[in-house]
């Protein structure tokens, strides 16, 4: 049965620094990594080959790290799990998907860049530094917190559904997308605010 081969937590003792990575050999058959009522902070962390990973009600994960977070499987940050990786400033892989759940907790306060990925918003998602996207799917089902005037669309097909794209309250709002080669769709909007 497959599920989880090449989970490893390494820590130097030297320097005091730690590295989760969740592999699963390019595996990618719906076993995940699981964290259940634990909270782990780690200096570095990977989600790659396949090795998924499931945030669970009352657990916290985080990561220290600046450098891009290695990512190409599946998140998911269920009602009551934290994700949090404040420093990150790219998330590099690709066809990573990101899930996060009404109640779920995600801070990725100073990512900048996502690309290559899917996100699927079904709680309130805050990304007070994002100003670029490429080759990115973005459902929204829930509420998307963007505080940046602007928003920067580079490469293939992007959109947003449902949900309300926009703010910080309602002081702040998307003034100015540019779209570079891509193209932005906005799907059963309840709300979208683009002076």
């Amino acid at each position: 049965k497959n599920g989880g081969a090449g989970t490893i937590y390494y820590y130097d003792r030297s320097l005091g620094k730690s590295e989760l990575i969740i592999k699963n050999n390019g595996i990618s058959d719906g076993y995940t990594y699981s964290m259940v009522g634990e909270t782990i902070t780690v200096d570095s962390l990977e989600l790659s080959t396949g090795g998924d990973l499931t945030v669970t009600s009352g657990a916290r994960i985080t990561t220290n790290q600046t450098s891009p977070l290695i990512f190409n499987s599946k998140l998911t940050i269920n009602n009551g799990g934290e994700f949090r990786a404040p420093s990150v400033s790219s998330i590099s892989g690709t066809g990573g998907v990101i899930t996060l759940q009404s109640g779920g907790t995600i801070d990725l306060s100073s990512l900048t860049t996502l690309s290559n990925i899917t996100v699927y918003n079904y709680g309130q998602m805050s990304l007070p530094s994002f100003t670029s996207m490429s080759n990115l799917i973005f459902e929204n089902h829930g509420i998307y917190n963007h505080s940046s005037d602007t928003l920067n669309i580079t490469n293939n097909s992007t959109w947003i559904e449902n949900g309300i794209l926009a703010t910080i309250g309602d002081s702040q709002i998307v003034t100015d997308i540019t779209l570079t080669g891509a193209t932005l769709e906005f799907r059963n909007q309840t709300q979208t605010k683009v002076a």
